[in-house]
């Protein structure tokens, strides 16, 4: 798709495509005292998302998806960093069990992939 669309416009798509699916079930789930850094903080994490998301359309535009598809995974560790760090949240055994294989999946993934 990026070879026949703008970024912009492959980013917006993204985004009205997710905030469609997933808008209804996230303001049915609103807390009643969310306080103002609750909020700060879910519009950072929005936007640093999309910006995200908009290189990644960049990046496809100039790379191969089997070298760039697994580096997504490493959002993985700063995901898990940030949760920690941010809402003292850390994840069970089990599932850093599953984010070790899925991480591992993804630099296996990259490992195979063949060199220029």
């Amino acid at each position: 798709m990026t070879a026949f669309y703008p970024p912009l416009f492959l980013l917006g798509s993204q985004l009205v495509i997710g905030a469609g699916l997933l808008l209804p079930a996230g303001l049915a789930s609103v807390p009643a005292s969310t306080d103002l850094r609750v909020w700060v903080l879910v519009i950072v994490s929005s936007l640093a998302s999309a910006f995200g998301n908009y290189l990644l359309v960049i990046v496809n535009r100039t790379t191969p998806a089997t070298v760039s598809a697994p580096l997504i995974y490493f959002q993985l560790i700063a995901a898990t960093v940030i949760g920690f760090l941010v809402f003292g949240d850390w994840p069970e055994p089990l599932t850093l069990l599953g984010l070790g294989v899925i991480f591992a999946s993804g630099v296996g993934g990259l490992a195979l992939v063949p060199r220029r």
